[in-house]
């Protein structure tokens, strides 16, 4: 039994069809014996309608074809089709070799499953703008809009568009590779980093020997030397010794300062006879 749809309120041109077959061979055969369909609605029983009606057809045989049935209702032609029901069509009179009544052919509803949406309107009331406009207004206007935001996003400081900038930084372009090769010529040594000229060689040399012989240093401030010094504060150290005033007594080895006031570093010393010994140099006084 095929569930033919929801359909609207006096829809006029329900058709369907449905084919009869034997028992035995179950092959297509004539719906015979003065056939009869009724169409019932919901439960009830005693008020339905039948292919008697003129608005109830029945086709046997339908196109030529044996054992094919047609049927056309209108539901508009008569009260007994309502909104919000179930309707069931049913033969009840009629055989096929035997008794085909109670045989149910089809099922079908008027406005009794989820509400009917008219799609256009929804449509309309979504999609429509705060100022009425339909869709195709409205996309225009967005396209306008997305322009203008373009230029106004990507216009530079002196508000000349891209067209003009793009201009610009090709002039720019040019202007840089014009410095790049000149570097590349002028400053031969600089296009190969990986060996000195030999004029930046004479370069060095002449930093080097200033450091060496012309740059000088501050006295090695108060403090215990460090275990892993710079040579300059390994060096400062032994010029301090050799340069200094140093006093030892039995019990100490003290180094001061270039004024010869301060004791900036120190040792422990001793002598049993045999071994003299000197402690590790610490921080004066």
């Amino acid at each position: 039994m095929p569930y033919l749809g929801d359909y609207e309120d006096n829809y006029a041109t329900l058709n369907f069809t449905f084919t009869t077959r034997t028992d035995a061979t179950d092959t297509p055969a004539v719906l015979a014996g003065s056939p009869v369909i009724s169409v019932y609605k919901g439960s009830a029983t005693g008020t339905e309608k039948t292919s008697a009606e003129a608005y109830i057809t029945l086709d046997i045989d339908f196109d030529g074809k044996v054992g094919l049935n047609h049927v056309l209702i209108d539901l508009s032609a008569d009260a007994f089709f309502v909104v919000a029901e179930d309707y069931y069509v049913v033969i009840t009179t009629g055989t096929v070799g035997t008794s085909r009544v109670g045989t149910v052919v089809a099922h079908f509803s008027i406005e009794n499953r989820a509400p009917m949406i008219d799609i256009a309107s929804i449509i309309t009331a979504v999609i429509t703008n705060a100022t009425g406009a339909d869709v195709a207004t409205d996309v225009v206007a967005m396209k306008i809009d997305t322009a203008a935001t373009v230029v106004g996003v990507i216009d530079n400081a002196t508000g000349a568009d891209v067209a003009t900038d793009v201009v610009a930084m090709k002039a720019e372009t040019v202007l840089i590779l014009a410095d790049t090769a000149e570097i590349g010529t002028a400053g031969a040594g600089l296009s190969d980093l990986g060996g000195m000229s030999t004029g930046m060689k004479a370069e060095v040399n002449v930093e080097a020997k200033d450091v060496l012989a012309t740059d000088t240093f501050s006295e090695l401030a108060q403090g215990a030397p460090s275990a892993t010094p710079t040579i300059v504060s390994a060096l400062q150290l032994i010029y301090k010794m050799v340069r200094n005033k140093v006093e030892q007594t039995s019990t100490t080895l003290s180094i001061f300062d270039d004024a010869g006031t301060t004791v900036d570093h120190k040792s422990t010393v001793d002598d049993d006879g045999v071994t003299a010994t000197r402690g590790e140099i610490v921080t004066g006084p």
